[in-house]
């Protein structure tokens, strides 16, 4: 199932959200950079949509 850019964007912000139940720095960034390739996906099929449409 494909995801819509909102539903990548809100995935990001659910990683995000871990960082206030999780430590560890090593642990903090891997979960940041998930959420950052969630919102470069997002804007990518955003971009893609609009071309189409």
């Amino acid at each position: 199932m494909t995801k819509t850019p909102e539903q990548m964007r809100q995935q990001a912000q659910e990683y995000r959200d871990l960082h206030s139940h999780m430590t560890g720095t090593v642990l903090s960034e891997a979960i940041e950079q998930v959420a950052l390739a969630l919102d470069r996906s997002a804007d990518a099929l955003e971009a893609e949509l609009a071309g189409t449409a």
